[in-house]
Protein backbone atom coordinates (compact mmCIF):
# COMPACT_ATOMS: atom_id res chain seq x y z
CA UNK A 1 0.00 0.00 0.00
CA UNK A 2 1.43 3.51 -0.86
CA UNK A 3 0.95 6.38 1.51
CA UNK A 4 1.09 10.05 0.08
CA UNK A 5 -0.29 12.28 -2.51
CA UNK A 6 0.42 11.23 -5.73
CA UNK A 7 0.35 14.15 -8.37
CA UNK A 8 -2.06 13.87 -11.55
CA UNK A 9 -0.83 17.24 -13.21
CA UNK A 10 -0.77 18.24 -16.92
CA UNK A 11 0.46 20.92 -18.49
CA UNK A 12 0.61 21.44 -22.12
CA UNK A 13 2.98 22.64 -24.38
CA UNK A 14 3.20 22.65 -28.64
CA UNK A 15 4.85 19.55 -29.73
CA UNK A 16 7.91 21.43 -31.50
CA UNK A 17 8.50 22.41 -27.96
CA UNK A 18 8.67 18.79 -26.98
CA UNK A 19 12.80 17.57 -26.65
CA UNK A 20 14.00 14.55 -26.24
CA UNK A 21 14.55 13.08 -23.00
CA UNK A 22 11.53 14.89 -22.02
CA UNK A 23 8.12 14.02 -20.85
CA UNK A 24 4.59 14.04 -22.54
CA UNK A 25 1.14 11.87 -22.44
CA UNK A 26 1.39 9.17 -25.06
CA UNK A 27 -1.53 6.27 -26.03
CA UNK A 28 -3.66 8.27 -24.11
CA UNK A 29 -2.94 8.61 -20.64
CA UNK A 30 0.33 7.28 -20.15
CA UNK A 31 3.33 9.20 -18.95
CA UNK A 32 6.17 8.84 -20.71
CA UNK A 33 10.06 9.65 -21.68
CA UNK A 34 10.58 11.04 -25.20
CA UNK A 35 13.56 8.62 -26.62
CA UNK A 36 13.17 9.95 -30.18
CA UNK A 37 11.09 12.51 -32.28
CA UNK A 38 11.40 12.86 -36.18
CA UNK A 39 9.76 15.69 -38.04
CA UNK A 40 8.03 15.41 -41.71
CA UNK A 41 7.89 17.89 -44.27
CA UNK A 42 5.16 19.59 -44.31
CA UNK A 43 2.14 18.35 -46.59
CA UNK A 44 0.11 19.78 -48.75
CA UNK A 45 -1.77 21.64 -46.23
CA UNK A 46 1.17 23.25 -45.05
CA UNK A 47 1.67 21.52 -41.64
CA UNK A 48 4.54 19.35 -40.76
CA UNK A 49 4.02 16.63 -38.52
CA UNK A 50 6.25 14.85 -35.33
CA UNK A 51 6.79 11.25 -34.75
CA UNK A 52 7.40 10.79 -31.09
CA UNK A 53 8.65 7.72 -29.74
CA UNK A 54 8.40 7.12 -25.88
CA UNK A 55 8.80 4.70 -22.96
CA UNK A 56 6.27 4.52 -20.31
CA UNK A 57 7.74 5.54 -17.00
CA UNK A 58 6.10 2.43 -15.35
CA UNK A 59 5.71 -0.16 -17.46
CA UNK A 60 9.14 0.23 -19.50
CA UNK A 61 6.63 -0.13 -22.51
CA UNK A 62 7.51 1.93 -25.98
CA UNK A 63 5.09 4.10 -27.53
CA UNK A 64 4.75 6.09 -30.56
CA UNK A 65 2.59 9.59 -30.98
CA UNK A 66 1.89 11.40 -33.69
CA UNK A 67 1.10 15.21 -33.82
CA UNK A 68 1.50 18.31 -36.03
CA UNK A 69 4.24 20.43 -34.93
CA UNK A 70 1.60 23.28 -33.82
CA UNK A 71 -0.29 21.03 -31.89
CA UNK A 72 -0.58 21.10 -28.22
CA UNK A 73 0.43 17.83 -26.81
CA UNK A 74 -0.11 17.09 -22.35
CA UNK A 75 3.13 16.83 -20.24
CA UNK A 76 2.65 15.16 -17.31
CA UNK A 77 4.13 16.74 -13.94
CA UNK A 78 6.92 13.96 -12.63
CA UNK A 79 8.37 13.79 -9.04
CA UNK A 80 11.81 12.56 -7.96
CA UNK A 81 11.92 11.46 -4.76
CA UNK A 82 14.94 9.22 -2.81
CA UNK A 83 13.80 7.23 -0.33
CA UNK A 84 15.90 4.97 2.46
CA UNK A 85 15.64 0.97 1.95
CA UNK A 86 14.24 -0.23 5.18
CA UNK A 87 13.77 -3.72 4.10
CA UNK A 88 13.12 -5.26 0.52
CA UNK A 89 11.03 -9.67 -0.72
CA UNK A 90 10.28 -10.81 -3.81
CA UNK A 91 7.69 -8.72 -4.55
CA UNK A 92 8.23 -5.38 -2.55
CA UNK A 93 10.49 -2.92 -1.10
CA UNK A 94 9.67 -1.08 2.03
CA UNK A 95 11.23 2.29 2.28
CA UNK A 96 11.27 5.60 4.27
CA UNK A 97 12.49 9.38 3.95
CA UNK A 98 12.63 12.02 7.18
CA UNK A 99 9.45 13.89 6.62
CA UNK A 100 9.71 17.68 5.66
CA UNK A 101 8.35 20.75 7.63
CA UNK A 102 4.97 20.89 7.74
CA UNK A 103 4.09 17.32 6.73
CA UNK A 104 2.38 14.74 7.76
CA UNK A 105 3.04 10.99 7.40
CA UNK A 106 0.29 10.73 4.82
CA UNK A 107 2.26 13.30 2.99
CA UNK A 108 -0.37 16.00 3.81
CA UNK A 109 0.85 19.41 4.95
CA UNK A 110 -0.20 20.55 8.45
CA UNK A 111 -0.71 23.92 9.60
CA UNK A 112 2.36 25.04 11.10
CA UNK A 113 1.92 25.78 15.11
CA UNK A 114 4.59 28.44 16.73
CA UNK A 115 6.18 27.07 19.73
CA UNK A 116 6.38 30.74 21.05
CA UNK A 117 2.95 31.63 21.10
CA UNK A 118 2.58 34.04 24.43
CA UNK A 119 0.95 32.17 27.18
CA UNK A 120 -2.59 33.43 27.37
CA UNK A 121 -3.07 33.35 31.45
CA UNK A 122 -0.30 35.85 32.01
CA UNK A 123 1.29 37.05 28.41
CA UNK A 124 4.68 35.37 29.49
CA UNK A 125 6.25 32.53 27.99
CA UNK A 126 6.96 29.24 29.29
CA UNK A 127 10.68 27.93 29.86
CA UNK A 128 9.22 25.78 26.66
CA UNK A 129 8.11 28.51 24.56
CA UNK A 130 12.00 30.64 24.78
CA UNK A 131 12.99 30.81 21.23
CA UNK A 132 16.18 29.24 20.34
CA UNK A 133 18.10 32.17 20.24
CA UNK A 134 16.45 33.09 23.96
CA UNK A 135 17.24 29.32 25.36
CA UNK A 136 21.06 29.67 24.03
CA UNK A 137 21.79 32.83 25.39
CA UNK A 138 20.40 31.68 29.20
CA UNK A 139 22.59 28.15 29.03
CA UNK A 140 25.40 29.95 27.87
CA UNK A 141 24.83 32.60 30.74
CA UNK A 142 24.26 29.50 33.31
CA UNK A 143 27.55 27.80 32.00
CA UNK A 144 29.48 31.60 32.58
CA UNK A 145 27.53 31.57 36.17
CA UNK A 146 26.31 34.91 35.09
CA UNK A 147 22.51 34.00 35.30
CA UNK A 148 20.26 35.95 37.51
CA UNK A 149 17.59 34.57 39.07
CA UNK A 150 15.07 35.41 37.20
CA UNK A 151 16.89 34.33 34.05
CA UNK A 152 17.43 30.90 36.34
CA UNK A 153 13.75 30.58 36.91
CA UNK A 154 12.96 31.47 33.01
CA UNK A 155 15.26 28.50 32.25
CA UNK A 156 13.88 26.23 34.68
CA UNK A 157 16.41 23.64 34.45
CA UNK A 158 15.63 23.23 30.92
CA UNK A 159 17.76 21.43 28.75
CA UNK A 160 15.11 21.66 25.36
CA UNK A 161 18.29 22.62 22.64
CA UNK A 162 20.79 20.22 24.31
CA UNK A 163 18.23 17.26 23.75
CA UNK A 164 18.09 16.35 19.63
CA UNK A 165 14.11 16.35 18.41
CA UNK A 166 12.89 12.70 17.62
CA UNK A 167 13.26 12.21 13.76
CA UNK A 168 9.84 11.51 12.42
CA UNK A 169 9.87 9.83 9.51
CA UNK A 170 7.27 8.39 6.45
CA UNK A 171 7.12 5.15 5.39
CA UNK A 172 5.54 3.64 2.49
CA UNK A 173 6.33 0.00 0.38
CA UNK A 174 6.27 -0.22 -3.40
CA UNK A 175 6.49 -3.09 -5.88
CA UNK A 176 10.09 -4.20 -6.65
CA UNK A 177 10.62 -2.27 -10.28
CA UNK A 178 9.86 -4.12 -13.59
CA UNK A 179 13.24 -4.02 -14.74
CA UNK A 180 14.32 -7.01 -13.35
CA UNK A 181 17.85 -6.51 -13.58
CA UNK A 182 17.60 -3.23 -11.84
CA UNK A 183 15.20 -5.30 -8.83
CA UNK A 184 18.08 -7.54 -8.53
CA UNK A 185 20.87 -5.33 -8.04
CA UNK A 186 19.02 -3.17 -5.39
CA UNK A 187 19.06 -7.22 -3.61
CA UNK A 188 22.17 -7.47 -4.40
CA UNK A 189 23.42 -4.29 -2.86
CA UNK A 190 20.88 -4.93 0.21
CA UNK A 191 21.44 -8.03 0.88
CA UNK A 192 25.30 -7.75 1.08
CA UNK A 193 24.74 -4.60 3.73
CA UNK A 194 25.15 -1.80 2.14
CA UNK A 195 22.53 0.61 3.14
CA UNK A 196 20.50 1.71 -0.17
CA UNK A 197 18.99 4.68 -1.23
CA UNK A 198 16.49 4.14 -4.13
CA UNK A 199 15.00 6.95 -6.29
CA UNK A 200 11.02 6.91 -6.50
CA UNK A 201 9.30 8.56 -9.24
CA UNK A 202 5.77 10.03 -9.16
CA UNK A 203 3.64 10.64 -11.87
CA UNK A 204 -0.26 10.61 -12.92
CA UNK A 205 -1.43 8.86 -10.13
CA UNK A 206 1.22 6.04 -10.42
CA UNK A 207 4.91 5.65 -8.02
CA UNK A 208 7.92 3.53 -8.67
CA UNK A 209 11.21 2.58 -8.04
CA UNK A 210 13.91 3.77 -10.95
CA UNK A 211 17.21 3.62 -9.42
CA UNK A 212 19.42 3.37 -6.48
CA UNK A 213 22.61 4.42 -4.97
CA UNK A 214 24.89 2.92 -2.06
CA UNK A 215 25.69 5.15 0.70
CA UNK A 216 28.93 4.37 2.15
Amino acid sequence: MNTGEITTHLDSITANKVKIGKYMIMNENRPCKVIEASKSKPGKHGTAKIRFVGIDLFTNKKYDHLASSGANVSVPEVIKSEWKLESIDDETIKVSRELRPGESAKGVDTPHHDDNENNAEDGEKTDKQLSKKEMRKLQKARRKGNLTEDEEAKLGGSSTIDKPEETKKMEKTLPLPVDEELADKIKDAFSNGHSVLVSVLQSMGQEAVTGFREVK
